[in-house]
């Protein structure tokens, strides 16, 4: 089937929970970025999680003045109290479109997209 001239849904994540299952602390720095329109304005948050934490991420946007625009978010990085890095970039595994919520789990050598929470 051919997708010539066909229009693709956006598929990204507006905000998302990050659960940490790995054995270590960890610093995670989430990375979000706007489309060229918005000059592909990036900005991110930084967030430290123990061993078993939960931390949700709320949605960033950029604001132009009479509304509002997301920064979907493109990036995952994770370092380990031991130094290890490790990251995940989207599009990320299971996003078909604009989702909210998005489960990311944070593992001892991965970071997984888990899917749809709550």
């Amino acid at each position: 089937m051919s997708s010539h001239g066909c229009v693709r849904s956006p598929a990204y994540v507006r905000d998302c929970i990050i659960r940490n299952d790995s054995d270590d602390h960890v610093q995670i720095r989430l990375v979000y970025e706007s489309s060229p329109e918005d000059n592909n304005v990036t900005s991110h948050s930084i967030v430290h999680l123990g061993q078993g934490q939960t931390h949700q991420a709320d949605e960033k946007t950029v604001d132009h003045g009479t509304w509002t625009a997301v920064q979907p978010l493109q990036r995952i990085e994770v370092t380990r109290s031991d130094g290890q890095r490790m990251h995940l970039a989207a599009p990320f595994e299971g996003v078909k479109t604009v989702v909210r919520n998005w489960l990311f789990v944070i593992e001892n050598g991965k970071i997984k997209s888990a899917g749809q929470s709550g």
